[in-house]
């Protein structure tokens, strides 16, 4: 399937929610324990500041963001259309 987001045509291949829910799940776990780490702070803390000279916390934000969103897109219909470079 082709579609258009922003101008840009992308090829979008739609994948088992589940198995992608479990790889954003794991990429944002190991994003939180590299900015923890740098921190010094326990990664098993539910709420954390990280530093500003933290060079992971943007990573982190994109990770957490993504995780959301393919949280809500697997509750909508359990697929999840994963856009590629076409």
């Amino acid at each position: 399937m082709r579609t258009t987001i922003n101008g840009r045509a992308l090829s979008v291949g739609v994948t088992d929610g589940r198995k992608a829910l479990v790889a954003y799940y794991n990429t944002e776990r190991a994003s939180w324990r590299r900015c923890c780490e740098h921190d010094g702070i326990d990664p098993q803390r539910a709420f954390v500041v990280f530093s500003d000279d933290n060079p992971f916390r943007v990573f982190h934000d994109r990770a957490a963001m993504m995780l959301q969103e393919a949280i809500a897109a697997y509750q909508a219909g359990g697929y999840l259309p994963l856009p590629t470079k076409a």
